[in-house]
């Protein structure tokens, strides 16, 4: 049986060997379909740097880049459980909408949306109107 579940974790960055594995033996530990870490603190997620991070199951990743040594969402999943469409970068967030594939959930779809804000007061504008603009307009009678 394929467990359905998500795993999201402050890494607190991943630049050293150590962090990855635990991120890695936690992934398996916890049998998750999709693997979401924010504060990555990684410009870019190349293929080794991918597998040392999650498990050879979560085959499919995507990545916002890290802003110096601040920030980085990265959120990698099980393509055989899960699929991963309308992949887009914003600012402080990644969002996606997941269409499950497995089990009689089959053909479900949600938008997961991984979000990492600014410690910066001068950004938290920009990063409210963000997530405001990110929210559907609210359902008419």
């Amino acid at each position: 049986m394929i467990f359905l579940g998500a795993l999201g974790w402050h890494v607190r960055g991943l630049h050293n060997p150590a962090r990855r594995q635990a991120v890695r033996e936690l992934a398996t530990a916890a049998k998750a379909s999709i693997l979401c870490l924010q504060e990555t603190k990684v410009s870019s997620f190349d293929p080794p740097l991918a597998r040392e991070t999650a498990d050879a199951i979560y085959s499919s990743w995507f990545s916002l880049p890290a802003d110096g040594t601040r920030g980085g969402i990265a959120i990698f999943w099980n393509p055989d459980v899960v699929c991963m469409t309308n992949l887009t970068l914003h600012h402080f967030l990644i969002s996606a909408t997941v269409t499950l594939l497995q089990s009689g959930l089959a053909g479900l779809a949600f938008v997961l949306s991984m979000v990492y804000g600014p410690a910066e007061d001068a950004l938290k504008p920009e990063f409210l109107q963000e997530m405001k603009d990110l929210t559907p307009p609210p359902p008419r009678p």
